[in-house]
């Protein structure tokens, strides 16, 4: 259930947002950040955590993002007690975890994956921050989702420079990602970390900056525990585009080539965990049936790609059609309540965008790539996590969710296609 809220939670609210405008508009002088859209970012973060919460209460009285809260309130209750148990359970493995948990386990329907634990870790950070008010916990990860999301316009600034008005209003402001990454969920965390790490690849990163590494590992690291799905497509589309540039250009830094051997450490890792023990993989293509199934025949937001055999090549060959659903599903013939009403509307609007720049392409898609190469990153990364997302989701309310990281990446390569196809020029 959503927490009580008092007049004190209130009063606190108003001095967080005060502190959060302050915070803005001195960075803004600072760092003499002229564009306009910084602050209406932050207002629109705001926003969104105030629907976010309210869609919470209204419609499911319950969900993740209480979850978490309470996982870490327990560890918040351990801090009070004694600060060094709490740390040694911070720093302890799940099982440990799990066994201090069984609150949670028990009340919310928690499976006790280690995602979730990792979450609840993070959590109480800002709730011993807090004293435990999901309130102001709230604010403080809806702040935190601001600053990644700037981040990754930035990153959209230097590799698409100039962004017009528009191009800009259609990154940062796309309804489902101000809802999804604005309150205490690990979307937001992992939005945020997705943007941290797509402004440090479009720069030319120095690692001599402690700074600079802190946050590329505290990036990895959340990207890692939360959703490692995202750091692999991410590194894979990466990989692949640093390969096109070495055959084309022998051109590499420094940077690149310690990313690329980051990722394909993860991957060796990951490959040889399955090896280890095929049974994993097994047990996740049971996990993965049994979700096909509920959510096709037991829900109404439910949708399926078809008769499906889980034999590993038979999964790529549905990559176009999972590839089209995450992008462009659910139809308005497909909508059940509201909700997927807005999901339905995003995606025709995202269907729209790519026929117009179809149009505008004819024969000259090749050549407009070619001239600004980084759109072969972006669309990778677009593209392979649609496909894991498309097989995975299975319910439309999960789909307008997972989605969230791939959807500033694919309108600002549309938007970059279309305009530079229509006009002539690279910029947009």
């Amino acid at each position: 259930m959503l927490p009580e809220i008092t007049w004190i939670d209130i009063f606190l609210c108003i001095l967080l947002l005060a502190i959060g405008v302050y915070g803005v508009n001195y960075f803004k002088r600072k760092y003499k950040i002229d564009s306009p859209f910084f602050l209406l970012l932050f207002y629109a973060k705001i926003l969104g955590l105030i629907a976010f919460i309210l869609f919470n209460f209204f419609h499911e009285n319950s969900g993740d993002t209480f979850v978490f809260y309470k996982g870490g309130g327990m560890l918040f209750n351990k801090f009070i007690e004694s600060p060094s148990a709490y740390f040694k359970l911070i720093f302890s493995d799940s099982q440990n975890m799990i066994e201090n948990l069984k609150g949670v386990c028990g009340t919310c329907g928690f499976r006790g994956d280690n995602s979730s634990i990792f979450m609840m870790k993070i959590t109480s950070i800002f709730n011993v921050v807090t004293f435990n008010s999901f309130w102001l916990s709230s604010m403080l990860f809806c702040y935190v989702a601001f600053v990644g999301t700037w981040l990754m316009y930035m990153g959209f600034e230097k590799v698409f420079n100039p962004l017009s008005n528009l191009t800009t209003i259609f990154i940062l402001f796309i309804p489902s990602v101000l809802f999804w990454t604005s309150g205490i969920m690990k979307d937001t965390l992992c939005f945020s970390a997705l943007g941290v790490l797509f402004y440090f690849l479009s720069i030319e990163i120095s690692f001599k900056k402690i700074t600079n590494c802190l946050l590329i590992g505290l990036s990895v690291l959340i990207l890692f525990w939360l959703k490692v799905y995202i750091l692999i497509c991410l590194g894979l589309a990466y990989f692949i585009y640093l390969l096109i540039l070495i055959i084309k250009k022998r051109a590499y830094l420094i940077h690149n080539v310690l990313f690329v051997s980051a990722v394909l450490f993860v991957l060796i890792g990951v490959g040889f965990e399955f090896l280890n023990d095929f049974k994993l993989w097994n047990h996740s293509l049971i996990r993965l049936k049994d979700f096909h199934t509920y959510h096709a025949l037991n829900t109404d937001y439910g949708y399926n790609l078809g008769e499906m055999n889980y034999g590993f090549f038979n999964l790529l060959l549905k990559s176009p059609q999972a590839i089209f659903t995450a992008l462009y599903r659910p139809f308005f013939w497909e909508v059940s309540n509201v909700f997927i009403l807005e999901t339905a509307v995003e995606s025709f609007l995202l269907l729209i965008l790519f026929i117009y720049t179809m149009i505008n392409c004819r024969l000259k898609l090749i050549e407009t790539i070619k001239s600004k190469q980084v759109v072969i990153f972006l669309l990778l990364f677009v593209f392979i996590l649609s496909y894991v997302v498309g097989m995975t989701s299975y319910s439309f309310g999960a789909l307008s969710r997972y989605r969230v990281p791939l959807i500033p990446f694919y309108i600002a390569s549309l938007l970059y296609l279309a305009s530079s196809l229509k006009k002539g020029v690279e910029a947009v």
